[in-house]
């Protein structure tokens, strides 16, 4: 069983903050959350599907026994270089090989198309995905969502953020 608890993840000191972007540290920002599961897990690969500047990559990185595979389309990252993780310039589909058991999805556009064909290229794992709740479209992906799934804006990002379970664990949200 995997055991989000809300009031410990409000509380989840990042050990990467520091080189992290400044609004990494202000408002409803998901990285809490993403350091939070990382530790829920040890000795597996995560992935990081939409690098960016590389914020998540490290919230993901803050459990050294992971891994982290952090993908994106252009090296647009700014973030230093931890031990654990691996910037990627590539389509993530390429690497499943590599066997996420935890992957996030936080893809520019924003749109749930893209995000719709990585959720049916994904099995037996946990998926958050990011800005669920941004505009009509990542809403209308969300709901139409038929696996188990839980949002966790609360405790995530302001425009919503998402869990899906396709993995073998019953997941509990106290």
């Amino acid at each position: 069983m995997i055991t989000i608890n809300k009031k410990d993840v409000q509380q989840f000191p990042i050990k990467h903050i520091n080189y992290m972007s400044s609004y990494c540290r202000r408002g409803r920002e998901p990285y809490k959350l993403y350091a939070y599961m990382s530790h829920l897990f040890n000795g597996i690969n995560i992935f990081d599907v939409g690098t960016y500047k590389g914020d998540s990559a490290l919230a993901l990185a803050d459990n050294k026994y992971n891994f982290v595979y952090s993908f994106n389309i252009l090296d647009q990252r700014t973030v230093p270089s931890v031990k654990n993780v691996s910037y990627v310039i590539d389509d993530f589909s390429l690497w499943l090989w590599c066997t996420p058991a935890l992957v996030l999805i936080d893809v520019a556009l924003h749109d749930g198309i893209l995000e719709k064909i990585m959720l049916d290229k994904l099995k037996k794992c946990i998926i958050l995905f990011d800005d669920i709740h941004f505009n009509d479209g990542m809403k209308k992906f969300w709901d139409e969502i038929p696996y188990e799934k839980y949002d966790l804006t609360e405790i995530g990002h302001f425009s919503g953020t998402g869990l899906v379970n396709l993995a073998d664990e019953r997941i509990e949200i106290i």
